[in-house]
């Protein structure tokens, strides 16, 4: 122990200092001499103002820094040799070492109260611990330190604390937080980088290994990154874990609770997962979100609760191009999110009472089958997709902006969306209507009013719709607004298809006219398709094209062109050779 050492001796000078076993103060660095310091469980101090040291040193066993009554902060500049093996390193006040750390099989494990403070560049190649902090205090990672593990690193003891600052970097298997009974630690990261590489099947960042006590690991800047074998991080293992993302990205393949409990939140900053997504097979984790970003490098999916604290605002959703995320757990809180990113956010959740927003700025948002976003203070669609499903339903007042598109059932998909206010369909916007002549058929309900100002009705038809009213729009209170542009079809036919407001209460799609009657001719080209005029219009006599839906005849007045080639999928009502 330091206090057995035998009183410390105040030198001036000295040449290949050896401190095996006893402490000294060097008061200049000039009393160090030119050679190797050598640390052998004995103690070495600054001693009356700073000093900066630019000698080797070699520590064969324990170095003590600090500690003596009078001590100063003292800079080690010099390459440092931990002789093939992990050391201990006791800090007792503020220490830096700057010179380069290495050692096929080197170590360091901080210990006391005091903080070390890395800024050179390291290679501790020990595959046991590389680097361990243990009995508190702080272990840094300055500015431009760049250190590289072979093994991992751990944190066990009372209020011990790593520190990763702008531009450190940082590479280790893997990182445990609380490696011991009743022991526990943080991680404040600043900025720089943290890479764990291990290809371990289970775990790689553990933050609350074991029981007794809670870990930390807060997220202020720069980025941490865990995407190898399962690239899972754990909050809370045995003990308590806490991931708190205040800036900063964080990328993990996987967030899991398991047996104790775990808590992340995300005020600011962006949590980017993978395919492990979030779960919690055997123990709770509670996800707070007010704030920030969620998004993907993978599609993954959570049927953990989310509670949308709103503390930093609305929480952003942006799934990455051909992703989806698939959230089925709870959703609750008094804030909202915004869904960006051009990947698909599937909403699968039985609750979703959540007090706060909800916005669409592009992407998909699908509500799935019979998802209610009751709780939603309104639904905003400032671009994107919005698919229903079969029955859904919106709190509040609900609009789409220019450049957004609603499908009440989903893409191809039958459905009722119902929003239990008012809904605003603004110039730009498109609502796509799956229609069938029979039975169900698309269906928006606005509870409250409905306000039409240049919005696109767009009909994509299931079946072929005879002449009549199909309902595709009701309201509440009054309908209102410029109005809806003109229809357009997905598979355009002969007849005509109008709004039709005349019916309080509902806007109808209203269907009539009827289908032509054609002649092949091929006076244009041998393409049988919607655009040229390779038919003649047997009721008005003149060249026409082809819609949906005609009457279709080839006869000898074709011959000239007797092959045809279909361009296209066409489904006229007859054909007669």
């Amino acid at each position: 122990a330091v206090d057995d050492l035998p009183p410390t001796v105040t030198a001036n000078t000295f040449n290949n200092l050896n401190l095996t076993g006893f402490w000294i103060y060097l008061n200049k660095a000039e009393a160090a001499g030119s050679g190797t310091i050598i640390f052998n469980n004995g103690g070495m101090s600054g001693y009356g103002s700073a000093v900066t040291f630019t000698n080797p040193v070699s520590a064969l066993t324990t170095a003590h820094i600090g500690y003596r009554t009078g001590s100063i902060d003292t800079t080690f500049a010099g390459p440092w040799d931990l002789g093939g093996a992990a050391r201990d390193f006791n800090i007792y006040n503020t220490n830096t070492i700057s010179g380069n750390i290495g050692g096929a099989n080197a170590g360091v494990y901080k210990a006391q109260s005091g903080t070390l403070i890395l800024t050179g560049t390291n290679t501790l190649g020990n595959a046991g611990w590389s680097l361990y902090n243990r009995g508190g205090g702080t272990l840094m990672f300055a500015e431009n330190n760049v250190t590289i593990c072979g093994g991992p690193i751990g944190m066990a003891g009372a209020a011990g604390i790593i520190a990763i600052t702008n531009n450190a970097s940082v590479s280790a298997t893997q990182v445990y937080l609380g490696d011991g009974g009743s022991a526990w630690g943080t991680i404040n990261q600043y900025g720089g980088a943290l890479n764990l590489y291990s290809e371990d099947a289970t775990r790689i960042l553990i933050i609350g290994e074991y029981g007794g006590a809670t870990s930390y690991y807060n997220l202020y800047g720069g980025t941490v990154t865990a995407t190898n074998g399962s690239g899972r991080c754990y909050i809370g293992w045995d003990g308590g874990g806490q991931l708190n993302i205040y800036g900063g990205l964080a990328v993990f393949k996987s967030l899991r609770s398991d047996g104790s409990a775990g808590l992340l939140t995300l005020n600011g900053g962006e949590l980017r997962l993978g395919s492990g997504g979030i779960d919690n097979p055997s123990g709770p984790v509670l996800l707070n979100l007010g704030g920030g970003m969620l998004s993907s490098y993978e599609s993954w999916s959570s049927s953990v609760p989310m509670n949308f604290t709103g503390t930093g605002g609305n929480t952003t959703v942006a799934p990455s191009a051909d992703q989806t995320i698939t959230l089925s757990g709870a959703l609750a809180g008094a804030g909202g999110f915004t869904k960006t990113g051009d990947g698909s956010l599937l909403v699968r959740s039985a609750g979703a009472a959540y007090a706060g927003a909800t916005t669409v700025n592009s992407g998909t948002l699908n509500l799935g089958t019979n998802i209610n976003l009751s709780g939603t203070s309104g639904l905003v669609m400032n671009g994107g997709i919005l698919e229903g499903g079969v029955v859904n339903t919106i709190g509040g007042n609900s609009a789409l902006n220019a450049g957004s598109t609603v499908f009440p059932g989903g893409i191809g998909v039958v459905g009722t969306l119902n929003c239990a206010n008012g809904l605003a369909l603004n110039a730009g916007s498109t609502n796509r209507f799956d229609m069938t002549p029979f039975g169900s058929r698309d269906l928006v309900v606005a509870g409250g009013s409905l306000t039409a100002d240049g919005s696109t009705v767009y009909v994509n038809l299931l079946g072929w719709l005879t002449n009549g009213n199909y309902r595709m729009f009701t309201y509440g209170t009054v309908l209102d607004g410029a109005g809806f542009d003109p229809v357009v079809l997905g598979n355009p036919t002969r007849k005509t298809w109008t709004i039709d407001t005349n019916t309080a209460g509902q806007v109808d799609l209203a269907v009539g006219g009827s289908y032509g009657n054609l002649r092949w001719t091929g006076n244009v080209n041998s393409d049988w398709d919607t655009f040229t005029t390779n038919w003649l219009n047997l009721d008005s006599l003149a060249d026409d094209i082809f819609y949906q839906r005609d009457n279709v005849l080839f006869d000898d007045a074709g011959i000239a062109v007797p092959t045809v080639l279909i361009v296209g999928t066409n489904k006229p009502s007859s054909i007669v050779v």
